[in-house]
């Protein structure tokens, strides 16, 4: 009998960094084949606040982060707020 070889997965976790909805962290989850989360969570809401996209660093510096980024590890990504 053959070794069954377990799929890649990795977890992409949206940080909205304190939003005023129920969660402030989704975890998506990336697993071999597939190289993207598809699709991105629902908007977060912030009041006062404009949502402006996900980032590899907090405060919207790094890299913006898409529904088409290519996923290779475990990473957190964060909402960027822009004052409304």
């Amino acid at each position: 009998m053959g070794k069954t070889e377990t799929p890649l997965t990795y977890s992409v976790t949206f940080d909205t960094q304190n939003i005023d909805d129920s969660s402030s962290l989704v975890v998506k989850k990336v697993i071999d084949p597939a190289t993207t989360v598809d699709t991105l969570p629902e908007e977060p809401i912030k009041t006062g606040y404009y949502f402006a996209g996900w980032f590899t660093e907090i405060n919207g510096a790094g890299t913006e982060f898409t529904a088409g980024t290519t996923v290779t590890s475990d990473i957190t990504v964060y909402a960027k707020w822009c004052v409304a």
